[in-house]
């Protein structure tokens, strides 16, 4: 994908990021919202988005009694269970990658993470289909930070940071 605001300093070949779900830009440890700190939004953000999961794994561990006590009902198990280890992605080389101004997706993990976790608004599957997944969200998020989330949720193949900055750069230069 190439937006408006990019543009290509050399030649670009896709073949050598054929292994990999996503790459884009590497965005800073800190947002250029500094409320933002990317290296704990991001997981906050997975955490957020499998909290149906969560419930329904609190209830199998026994604590179904609590749950009912907060007049809550139990909450049926998700058709595909998820990994509910989010990757380190700002430790070991690995930093927020995934600016999508300039990026490479693969279809097939694009596939697989709208299918695991869909937008409620904009993945266009039907609510109805959505019910029993682990996965939803339900709130306004770019689709770039929308992907980087997922991908990195689903342990998908991502790009070491010093890769993704030989791809692309994001706020580098003002």
């Amino acid at each position: 994908m190439i937006q408006g605001d990019s543009f290509l300093c050399h030649h670009l070949d896709p073949e050598k990021w054929r292994d990999v779900a996503f790459v884009g830009g590497v965005w800073p440890r800190v947002h250029v919202h500094p409320e933002i700190k990317m290296c704990g939004y991001m997981p906050a953000k997975w955490r957020s988005w499998t909290h149906k999961q969560r419930m329904w794994e609190s209830q199998q561990q026994g604590s179904l009694e609590r749950i009912n006590m907060q007049n809550k009902p139990p909450v049926n198990r998700p058709t595909k269970l998820q990994n509910m280890t989010f990757p380190p992605i700002c430790t070991g080389g690995r930093a927020p990658v995934g600016n999508g101004g300039l990026s490479l997706r693969s279809r097939k993990w694009m596939v697989e993470a709208i299918t695991n976790c869909p937008h409620t608004l904009y993945s266009g599957m039907n609510t109805s289909d959505m019910i029993n997944l682990a996965c939803l969200v339900h709130n306004a998020e770019n689709e770039d930070v929308y992907f980087s989330i997922v991908l990195a949720g689903l342990q998908a193949p991502l790009p070491m940071a010093f890769e993704a900055a030989l791809f692309s750069a994001q706020m580098l230069f003002s």
